[in-house]
C-alpha cells in the first residue's frame, strides 16, 4: 500500500519524511517522549524532593514527519526540616525559604544548592512589634 510503517531499529534519531502519496507510520515498539512538569514530592516526616522539568527520549509523529527528542535529564534536590513546600521560591540553585516553610528544626539542602531566607524570616530573640 500507500504507509511506510517504521520500528525502532528503522529509526536514527534524525527526522525521517517520506515523499508524496506515502504516509508515515510509527510500529508499536517506537516510544514518543514522555514530559514530566516540575513539582514537590509529597512533603513526608519534613523532607521533600522538588524535582525539575524531565523529557524521555523519544520519536513524534505529526504531519507526515517522524521527529526526535533528545532526553532532558531529571535534576532535583531535597529539603529536610521543613514544615510546607507552600511559596518556596527557586532561582537556578538558591533557593529561599519563607517563615511559612520552617519548623523548629535545622533545615537542610542537597549539595549543589545554597538555601537563603526570606525578608519575612526574623532571626532568634530578635525584637518584633506586632
Amino acid at each position: 500500500g500507500s504507509t511506510v510503517t517504521l520500528k525502532a531499529a528503522n529509526l536514527n534519531k534524525k527526522a525521517v519524511t517520506i515523499s508524496d502519496g506515502y504516509t508515515l507510520k510509527l510500529a508499536d515498539d517506537v516510544t514518543a517522549p514522555v514530559e514530566t512538569k516540575a513539582g514537590w514530592s509529597k512533603l513526608s516526616s519534613g523532607k521533600a524532593t522538588y524535582n525539575f522539568d524531565s523529557t524521555t527520549a523519544g520519536y513524534t509523529l505529526v504531519n507526515n514527519k517522524i521527529t526526535y527528542t533528545k532526553a532532558v535529564a531529571a535534576k532535583s534536590f531535597t529539603l529536610s526540616g521543613i514544615k510546607s513546600t507552600s511559596g518556596i521560591k527557586i532561582d537556578g540553585s538558591t533557593v529561599t525559604l519563607k517563615a511559612a516553610n520552617l519548623n523548629k528544626k535545622a533545615v537542610t539542602i542537597s549539595d549543589g544548592y545554597t538555601l537563603k531566607l526570606a525578608d519575612d524570616v526574623t532571626a532568634p530573640g530578635s525584637d518584633v512589634d506586632c
